[in-house]
C-alpha cells in the first residue's frame, strides 16, 4: 500500500515521507501530516492515549491528523447489530492475524486530552465507518 501510495503521489516525492513502523512508534518531529486509517482500532485504550500524548509532543503546532476508523453506529435500534458487526471483525482479524485487541478504543478522548483539537468529522452508514480531521493546536 505504501508503494502504491508513492506511485500515486510522485507529484510531490520531494515533500512526501511515508513511514511503516510499529505502533506506538513515535512520529518524526517534522511530520506535518499523521495518517491512521484503520489502524487505532487494533491498539488497546492505554496504547491509543500513549501514542496521541507522544504525537502531541513530537509534533509542531499545525500538525495535522486523519483518523479513520469504525464505531458503533449512532441509530440506537442499529447499535446493537453494529456492535455484532464490529464483534465479528474483532474474532475475524484475530483469527486471521492473532490480533489480541477485542474492543474499540476511544480516540476521541486520547486526542482530546493530548491537546489536539478535532476540526471535522465526516461519517458513513450511520456512523459505523467515520473519519476526522484533527490539528496540534
Amino acid at each position: 500500500m505504501l508503494a502504491l501510495q508513492r506511485e500515486r503521489c510522485a507529484f510531490a516525492a520531494d515533500r512526501l515521507i511515508t513511514a511503516r513502523a510499529l505502533l506506538p512508534a513515535f512520529p518524526d518531529p517534522s511530520s506535518e501530516l499523521l495518517v491512521t486509517h484503520f489502524v487505532l482500532d487494533c491498539l488497546t485504550q492505554q496504547q491509543v492515549e500513549a501514542f496521541a500524548d507522544t504525537c502531541f509532543r513530537t509534533t509542531a503546532p499545525g500538525t495535522i491528523w486523519v483518523v479513520s476508523d469504525f464505531a458503533p453506529m449512532q441509530n440506537a435500534m442499529l447499535r446493537p447489530l453494529s456492535r455484532v458487526y464490529i464483534r465479528a471483525l474483532y474474532l475475524a482479524f484475530r483469527m486471521l492475524t492473532g490480533l489480541r485487541v477485542q474492543h474499540l478504543p476511544d480516540p476521541q478522548t486520547a486526542l482530546t486530552r493530548a491537546g489536539f483539537e478535532r476540526l471535522e468529522r465526516h461519517q458513513r452508514f450511520n456512523g459505523l465507518l467515520y473519519t476526522e480531521l484533527w490539528r496540534r493546536p
